[in-house]
């Protein structure tokens, strides 16, 4: 069986595409922020980095750092 998670093509999402749906994917800090958004708070606007594709990074500077 592959327990392997479907990757999302897309590393940058507004802010406003988050919410507490995303969590997983774009961590909680930018959820959060993406749920306030939603609901009309003034959130300057902004960008998440996906955490697979932060993962991905770290994957390969691991050994340059």
């Amino acid at each position: 069986m592959d327990n392997h998670k479907e990757e999302n093509p897309y590393c940058v999402l507004s802010l406003s595409e988050c919410s507490r749906d995303s969590l997983e994917e774009v961590g909680g800090k930018n959820a959060n922020l993406g749920e306030m958004i939603n609901q009309g708070f003034a959130v300057p606007e902004g960008f998440a980095i996906s955490v697979q594709a932060y993962q991905r990074v770290l994957e390969e500077i691991k050994d340059k750092v």
